[in-house]
């Protein structure tokens, strides 16, 4: 809309011309007419696998066939909708390049499915069945997609390339490399009451989805966060043979919450990130052979690491390469190799400011491995570190005397066995004595303990 300028310099109009009340009237009338003219202009399109690219698709009575090939058509605003119980094998990419977008399904019945088997993308980083925005992240903002479901993808499932993305009640199945990215160029993204499950098939074990045309390509995660101001919550992530959750490669500013993880090569993998909240996860081992992290090691917990490809993507996209300001807080993991580790492929320290507080590690074959590496301020403190059924269970791992890890108030069972170790750790009892609840992200020292028996425990067989 033009922007009109004009100047106050007469009480009354000369004959011929708008005093400035009628002019300033009639500037608001036109401004009002643009914006309900946009609001009218926008239109919902609806698609359906007996429809016909030739019909308006503007019913449910006249609908699109394919989505891919008509996505020319959507404007701003617009809403584009999947019939309900019904497949859609498509072709290529769909990019949602219109800001104020919807993609979502309308109907009765299970989530409509985008099938992606025959995609041949030219693939790299942008190689997605459903893309929010354009690659430079010009363009998509504001948009949304919900209540479908993507699967066997050639590469990733979908990818968030725009600003204040929205994805909620999404599937992702089968997706050759990760299930939903958020990248670099992306902020404010929310990633919601998802589930993605068989995620990064091709490092999996051969199982039908190699001869795909793409070979093993970029490493999967389930659910992988670059950006900043992101939310990733409530979502479930499961039997994937990569990462479940990973902040990754200069993301910042964001919180991870409320997730399920299960089944994968690490729970949650912090690598390279700045101002993240990780809190209220439950994260569970793979009790299934195939989805250890290797043939003779289950996958680990919640951990930090510094790769050194992760750091130098993170000074590409203009962030520090380094872990600092994290918080692990009220998550409990069990069933994993280390329940929490730090590791780092550098000798400097890279890693500062970090809590790991009220947490609990229950059944894991080593509850903390601290690594040698040496962190700047890490508060480690109220956590429970158990072995309650698994009678082999150690409470640390490796741990580097040096490494700047300040604990306090643990509970450890049983207490570490090696004496350097218990020499930088606080204090060791084979009774629950200092495990105290925490509550609004505060430590409370005035908590009652809670027993093993209230603990709750699954066993974990091989199969």
């Amino acid at each position: 809309m033009n922007i009109i300028n004009f100047k106050f310099n007469r009480l009354t109009s000369s004959k011929g011309q708008l005093s400035p009340l009628k002019l300033l009237s009639k500037v608001a009338l036109m401004g009002g007419l643009y914006l309900c003219s946009s609001s009218l202009l926008a239109a919902t399109y609806y698609v359906s696998a007996s429809g016909s690219n030739s019909n308006s698709g503007t019913s449910v009575s006249s609908p699109w066939k394919s989505l891919s090939s008509m996505m020319w058509r959507i404007k701003s605003g617009d809403t584009i909708l999947l019939k309900r119980g019904e497949v859609f094998y498509e072709t290529s990419s769909i990019m949602i390049t219109t800001s104020n977008t919807t993609l979502g399904a309308y109907g009765s019945g299970d989530r409509p499915i985008i099938d992606g088997n025959g995609f041949k993308e030219p693939g790299g980083v942008y190689d997605a069945m459903v893309s929010i925005g354009s690659t430079d992240g010009s363009k998509g903002h504001n948009s949304v997609v919900k209540d479908i479901e993507l699967r066997r993808g050639s590469g990733m499932g979908l990818s968030v390339v725009a600003d204040n993305a929205v994805v909620r009640n999404v599937f992702v199945n089968e997706s050759m490399t990760s299930g939903i990215t958020i990248y670099p160029v992306a902020t404010g993204a929310l990633i919601e009451d998802s589930e993605v499950f068989n995620h990064n098939v091709a490092w999996g074990p051969d199982n039908g989805y190699q001869d795909r045309g793409l070979g093993k390509g970029n490493w999967g995660i389930g659910i992988a966060a670059k950006g900043g101001n992101f939310i990733i919550r409530n979502n479930f992530v499961h039997h994937g043979w990569g990462e479940g959750i990973g902040v990754n490669c200069g993301g910042y500013d964001g919180v991870v919450e409320g997730n399920r993880l299960e089944s994968n090569k690490i729970g949650i993998y912090i690598d390279v990130a700045q101002n993240i909240q990780v809190r209220d996860n439950q994260v569970k081992g793979a009790n299934q052979k195939a989805y250890w992290r290797s043939d003779s090691t289950i996958g680990q917990g919640i951990g930090v690491n510094h790769e050194n490809w992760c750091a130098s993507q993170a000074v590409k996209a203009g962030r520090p390469a380094l872990n600092s300001d994290l918080v692990f807080e009220g998550n409990s993991v069990t069933g994993t190799s280390a329940g929490f580790f730090v590791w780092s492929q550098v000798s400097e320290s890279v890693f500062s400011n970090i809590r790991l507080t009220c947490n609990s590690f229950v059944d894991n074959l080593h509850s903390f491995d601290g690594g040698d590496v040496s962190v700047k301020q890490m508060l480690v403190k109220n956590n429970l570190f158990a072995a309650v059924d698994s009678g082999d269970s150690q409470p640390m791992m490796y741990f580097s005397i040096n490494g700047g890890f300040d604990f306090k108030e643990n509970t450890w069972i049983p207490e570490p066995s090696i004496d350097v170790v218990k020499s930088v750790l606080d204090s060791y009892t084979s009774k629950l004595l200092n495990y105290v609840a925490c509550s609004s992200g505060e430590i409370s020292a005035t908590s009652p303990p809670m027993p093993p028996s209230e603990i709750a425990i699954e066993s974990y067989s091989i199969q």
